[in-house]
């Protein structure tokens, strides 16, 4: 068995967003990787809450817990929009805005096979 470690960039439109994840040798199975910090991306994180919120400051716990967490979600709400707008696009879903102008997605069920098949080729 290999020592090595490969990083594969996982598909955007399975995770969520871009990242690297990291494989104990090429054999392992898939639910064996292990996604790796990106500490830049961390800093980035730190400033754009502190300079959004000039005045803050907090414990090594609520900086995890609450800033760390703002950032992500903002970050990850325009990836959820783009896999999203995909997911739409190859009419793996559907979608519709309701009265309240809010648009609402749900799975296309002539789609299942295809969405299915999908899945099982993101789980390999």
């Amino acid at each position: 068995m290999s020592d090595r470690i490969v990083v594969t960039p996982t598909k955007p439109w399975v995770s969520g967003g871009p990242q690297s994840c990291i494989r104990a040798s090429p054999q392992s199975p898939p639910l064996m990787h292990m996604c790796v910090p990106d500490e830049r991306q961390i800093a980035r994180d730190i400033l754009g809450y502190l300079s959004a919120h000039t005045a803050a400051q907090d414990t090594f716990d609520g900086i995890v817990e609450w800033w760390i967490l703002e950032q992500k979600i903002k970050r990850e709400t325009r990836h959820v929009q783009k896999v999203l707008d995909e997911l739409v696009a190859r009419k793996l879903l559907s979608s519709h805005t309701a009265r309240d102008s809010r648009t609402h997605y749900r799975i296309n069920r002539r789609k299942v096979n295809e969405i299915r098949s999908v899945l099982d080729t993101a789980d390999q």
